[in-house]
């Protein structure tokens, strides 16, 4: 399967300018790339139709389920690697690619979405339903972000009036998310019991600080989007968003694990932030703050492993 017929395939900025890139020289990404192309070959006729999860899987798509796994496992395999291109490898796979095969595996012919519609709000009923609302924003903000982040300043300069636009949307769909949050969070407080009313049980006190801190998150990196990437920020209003989503994340590991700390979490958490706050903050007491955070609590969140990023941020210092 060569890139000619991927570039065939897909007529997008994103496709051409970063997946077709990387899969020329990491396996993970190749994998990648050759499942999602599989799948869109595959479904070029009908693509607005989702099998059901009774439909068993053809021949093409328990091929992209392989090549999917294939990734995974040429990820995982170089996660103790030195190699500092594993930077972009880990973060555009983990944010853009492998995100199609995680959230429909059955088909993923349709990337889940959210749409800004002030006659019908997000409606989030549990808290799992959250969690999957929010999944499908980071995939949207994901995209967008990468694709900004392939640009040079020139490019932005050039595109500005397209990407402003879209900064807009991105902020649009994150304020409606936030208030779904609130409505969810006011919703279970009032579903309790007599005694309870009013209260949030741990787990769910958990769940909305994880919640909000990558909301937090979302924000920062939508405003700053636009900025090259290579600038550090100094002003001093997104230096304070630095400081409270350091000053978060510290609240969330001290009070969830103070006494027992888990050495690996199915949910993303902390370190992703954590993170950013290590690439873009240029507050140096700030940014020794979050790698001070990784460093004392080492564990990995998904894909993610504080050992890593603490690689990946004195890499490129």
């Amino acid at each position: 399967m060569s890139a000619p017929m991927m570039n065939s395939w897909f007529d997008h900025d994103l496709w051409n300018h970063l997946f077709l890139q990387l899969s020329t020289a990491e396996p993970s990404v190749c994998h990648a790339v050759i499942a999602v192309g599989a799948l869109h070959e595959e479904t070029q006729g009908s693509c607005d139709t989702i099998p059901s999860q009774g439909v068993p899987l053809n021949i093409p798509r328990r091929f992209a389920l392989e090549q999917y796994g294939r990734a995974i496992a040429a990820l995982n395999s170089r996660m103790g690697s030195n190699d500092f291109e594993l930077k972009n490898t880990a973060l555009h796979l983990d944010d853009q690619a492998v995100y199609f095969g995680k959230s429909n595996p059955r088909g993923f012919l349709k990337a889940p979405s959210i749409n800004v519609d002030h006659q019908n709000p997000i409606a989030l009923d549990t808290l799992a339903a959250a969690f999957r609302v929010r999944n499908c924003f980071l995939s949207t903000l994901s995209e967008f972000l990468a694709f900004c982040e392939s640009l040079s300043s020139d490019n932005i300069a050039r595109q500005w009036s397209i990407l402003v636009v879209w900064q807009q949307h991105m902020r649009a769909l994150l304020a409606e998310l936030q208030s779904a949050l609130d409505r969810l969070e006011a919703k279970i407080r009032h579903g309790n019991d007599d005694e309870e009313r009013g209260l949030l049980k741990q787990k769910h006190k958990y769940a909305f600080k994880i919640l909000r801190l990558h909301c937090g998150l979302f924000s920062l990196q939508t405003d700053l989007c636009l900025l090259w990437k290579r600038e550090r920020v100094e002003d001093e209003v997104y230096t304070l968003r630095f400081h409270d989503i350091v000053d978060q994340c510290e609240a969330i590991a001290k009070t969830e694990y103070y006494h027992q700390q888990p050495s690996h979490l199915m949910e993303i958490g902390v370190i992703q932030p954590l993170y950013y706050v290590c690439e873009r903050c240029a507050d140096q007491r700030i940014v020794q703050r979050a790698m001070d955070a990784l460093e004392n609590w080492s564990h990995r969140e998904g894909l993610w492993s504080s050992r890593l990023a603490i690689h990946m941020v004195e890499s490129g210092n």
